[in-house]
C-alpha cells in the first residue's frame, strides 16, 4: 500500500491521476511528512499548526480547482452537445 491507503503505481491511471502524482496530494498526511512535525510538537505547537492548516488550505484550493474544471467540461460538453 502506498499514502494514504491507494495502492503503489495507480496514481498514473487516468487524466486526474497525471495531476495527483504531481502534485502528490495524497501524501500530504503521509506519516512521513507529519511525523518529524507530530514528533517535535511538545516542544513548537504552531510549527505543527502551520504545517496541518497549510495541508488544508492547499488541500481546499486544489479541490476547488478540480470541481472548477469539472464543471468546466461539463458545460463544454453541453455546449459542443447542442
Amino acid at each position: 500500500m502506498g499514502a494514504v491507503g491507494t495502492v503503489a503505481g495507480s496514481l498514473n491511471l487516468g487524466f486526474a491521476g497525471a495531476f495527483m502524482k504531481q502534485l502528490n496530494i495524497a501524501s500530504l498526511f503521509d506519516e512521513k511528512v507529519i511525523g518529524p512535525a507530530l514528533a517535535g510538537a511538545s516542544k513548537d505547537p504552531a510549527a505543527l499548526m502551520t504545517l496541518l492548516l497549510g495541508s488544508d488550505l492547499f488541500m481546499l484550493v486544489a479541490a476547488f480547482v478540480f470541481m472548477s474544471g469539472a464543471v468546466m467540461f461539463i458545460i463544454r460538453y453541453i455546449v459542443l452537445y447542442f
